[in-house]
């Protein structure tokens, strides 16, 4: 049985570990689809939604031919922003159809005999009080805008102090942590997924991460034992690279900033970093579009070692999803290393819903194939 990536550091785990197979000429991918997942609530209406919506991935160990991952769910099911009118006022806000969804961490297997994957336990997120969390927004800070939420009758629902959109996740022996795009904030949370500590802009992290675009915190986050590694979705109001922070998870501070240089006439976002080893990392760089004409899905190599002035960082590319297979999946949002020459990837299905909110009838739009797909790909050469 291979150790947990959790026991010893990533540099270590991934040196003591053997390849899937021979490396190829070209890469090669295994795509599979969870067709089994348990219902996660009822809207209003009585309509079933189901577990989905996994945004981050991390490698846990290998028997055999037996994998296990852990990932974290999104906010929950919400539709897009729609016009409400709230004490005579007309604003944009989003529906929520199952307020009361607490963002989960889920652990699952894959059997790369079968193709099978298994969703083993979850487990929602809990305050320092032990209650679970929400997904419901917290309330903006001085001068930032937050979203507004709405119920199926398109009435305001309050605000959470800590409602997480959590997007990103890592573990380092038992602790958790867990990214936010809404404040943005990182979460630390004990073994049993009781929130320990929170870090938001100005209080550990960032100041200028409170100028995060709407919707685009953090996306991206890796660990080790000593620091967090912490990646905006997108650049900042007026700038054109993506921030990512070193943050001393000990010392609860950040010790360094670097920028990435987005492919800013093609693609506007990451969708997720992984520790390859010591400071080097695959990033996911993506545009949100299915096909191969306009969708763009890349992986790239950075080294935060060799940054430039100003923190400026130098990517490798690595390899085109688009050329694997994966060109019709919108949102890839979360990536983990396996060994030194296989990554894994998962891919957020917004709970099936295409997004789309029929007021009038209180019913929201499946997507024609409302899968969650996990994906695991053999590079053509070692990563390091």
């Amino acid at each position: 049985m291979h150790k947990s990536y959790f026991a010893i550091l990533p540099a270590v785990f991934l040196m003591g570990c053997t390849s899937i197979t021979k490396i190829r000429s070209a890469p090669v991918s295994e795509i599979a689809s969870f067709d089994e997942v348990p219902l996660i609530g009822f809207t209003d209406n009585q309509e079933g939604v189901r577990l989905g919506g996994f945004s981050a991935l991390q490698f846990v160990e290998r028997e055999n031919n037996i994998f296990t991952f852990k990932t974290v769910t999104d906010r929950g099911a919400n539709a897009g922003e729609t016009d409400v009118t709230i004490k005579g006022k007309k604003i944009k806000a989003r529906p929520f159809l199952i307020p009361e969804f607490a963002p989960t961490v889920v652990e699952f297997s894959y059997n790369s005999d079968t193709k099978k994957l298994t969703v083993l336990n979850k487990v929602p997120l809990k305050d320092e009080d032990g209650d679970p969390f929400t997904g419901l927004p917290p309330k903006a800070a001085e001068g930032q805008q937050m979203e507004a939420a709405v119920d199926t009758d398109l009435e305001l629902l309050d605000t959470d102090e800590i409602g997480a959109d959590s997007e990103g996740f890592c573990q380092v022996a038992e602790y958790k942590f867990v990214s936010d795009e809404y404040a943005p904030a990182l979460y630390m949370f004990d073994k049993n997924l009781v929130l320990e500590k929170q870090w938001t802009p100005g209080k550990g992290l960032p100041v200028s991460f409170l100028k995060r675009r709407l919707n685009r915190g953090i996306e991206g986050l890796a660990c080790d034992t000593q620091y967090a590694y912490l990646m905006l979705q997108s650049p900042l109001e007026g700038e054109e690279h993506v921030r990512l922070v070193q943050f001393d998870w000990h010392n609860e501070t950040t010790v360094a900033e670097y920028l990435y240089p987005v492919d800013a006439d093609r693609a506007d976002k990451i969708g997720d970093i992984a520790i390859v080893s010591g400071q080097k990392f695959v990033v996911i760089e993506q545009n949100g579009k299915a096909g191969t004409e306009k969708g763009v899905r890349n992986l790239y190599l950075v080294d935060l070692g060799s940054a430039g002035p100003g923190g400026e960082l130098k990517k490798e590319f690595l390899l085109n999803l688009n050329s694997v297979g994966l060109q019709n999946f919108e949102k890839i949002e979360g990536i983990t290393v396996v060994d030194n020459s296989t990554v894994a990837l998962i891919v957020d299905n917004d709970f099936g819903l295409t997004g789309n909110f029929d007021k009038q009838n209180q019913r929201y739009e499946t997507k024609a194939d409302p899968k969650s797909y996990f994906v695991l790909i053999q590079l053509p050469k070692p990563l390091f």
